[in-house]
């Protein structure tokens, strides 16, 4: 039997209506008007260009009832610029979620992208794998999440009786503390942060850089980096940034407080943890660890309990997180459909900075 449905590929400005309302129907994070703010961020004004996307259309009605869209990405293997696309923002109407319009919807996106895109990639739920496999993907890569405790009482307080824990967890903290001040001075001695509000050059320098790793590592501008995180390079991010539940900030570290800047960290506080979305330095294998090992004193000076960050890619930059004393957890597969030569698993830098959106 022939399908009932047909995908029609479309920019994302000619069809805004139809995706905000198949978001909002899909998503409650994305109703009250926040999925036509999606829209205008992560498509229109996406630096790497604009993305297809493809609705699914029922023709028994002419009606839109499914979206897949392809967050294009501008990757670099060494020097050699290569553009990649994440999908993105799949919904299907409840009255349409069945396994053919969902396989047809993915196939046509991949099938699109042969001919333009050296690669698209994905980190689906657990639910959406065999649908991903069937499609033609297949997981090239483990994101990994790391953590780090900062305070002893999120660890301590279903093994310890109240009254001990306020003796211990003081004592607890300030063991956690030294390590961490030995750890920093042992892989280079103390850091200085700063707001990167303004320092879009400082940024784009280490950007530059980082080019003579030979890491397949996506777009990490200054344009690209302050986009990615709804920031800008002149606007005032410092003030609210240490809420507890604050939005992003992107912080440089050097040595020294007129020191150039080596690498950053974009994070934000989720809930009492420091959630790191990016971590980048100008040498990704020889500076992650002191770049983290620092960046866990930061943390703590704005209350932080924890950190939590994501990464895959070069076994050396793992062991620098392990060296700041960053432990692996859960793993997600990324998966993939590689259309051109790309280099092993092991020479990409992937972070949480690479998935789809927030």
């Amino acid at each position: 039997m022939s399908s009932p449905y047909e995908v029609i590929t479309a920019s994302a400005g000619d069809v805004r209506t139809a995706l905000a309302r198949l978001w909002a129907n899909s998503f409650e994070v994305l109703r009250g008007g926040l999925a036509e703010k999606k829209v205008e961020r992560f498509y229109l004004h996406n630096p790497a260009g604009s993305g297809p996307v493809f609705l699914l259309r029922d023709t028994r009605n002419a009606t839109d009832v499914g979206v897949q869209a392809l967050i294009l990405r501008r990757f670099y293997a060494a020097e050699q610029p290569l553009f990649a696309g994440t999908m993105a923002d799949y919904a299907v109407d409840a009255a349409h979620r069945s396994l053919g319009p969902a396989l047809q919807l993915l196939k046509a996106s991949i099938a699109s992208s042969k001919t333009t895109l050296a690669f698209v990639y994905g980190l689906p739920n657990r639910k959406a794998e065999p649908i991903l496999r069937r499609a033609g993907l297949e997981p090239v890569q483990q994101l990994t999440r790391y953590a780090a405790p900062l305070k002893s009482r999120p660890y301590l307080a279903a093994k310890l009786p109240g009254p001990l824990l306020t003796v211990i967890c003081p004592l607890a903290d300030l063991a956690l503390s030294a390590l961490d001040w030995l750890r920093e001075l042992r892989l280079g001695g103390r850091l200085h942060w700063r707001d990167a509000q303004g320092q879009g050059a400082q940024i784009d320098a280490i950007w530059r850089e980082s080019g003579r790793d030979g890491l397949l590592r996506s777009d990490r501008s200054a344009q690209v980096l302050f986009w990615r995180y709804g920031l800008s390079d002149t606007a005032d991010t410092a003030a609210t940034a240490s809420s507890t539940n604050g939005p992003w900030r992107i912080e440089l570290a050097s040595v020294g407080a007129k020191g150039k800047a080596f690498g950053y960290v974009a994070w934000g506080m989720r809930d009492g943890i420091a959630v790191v979305g990016d971590f980048f330095c100008e040498k990704p294998h020889e500076q992650s660890a002191h770049l983290l090992a620092s960046f866990r004193r930061r943390a703590r000076a704005f209350g932080a309990a924890s950190i939590s960050l994501e990464y895959c890619g070069s076994p050396t930059v793992a062991q620098g997180l392990a060296a700041a004393g960053f432990v692996p957890r859960e793993s997600c597969p990324v998966f993939a459909v590689i259309h051109q030569g790309l280099p092993s698993a092991d020479n990409w830098y992937m972070t949480a900075y690479d998935r789809d959106t927030e």
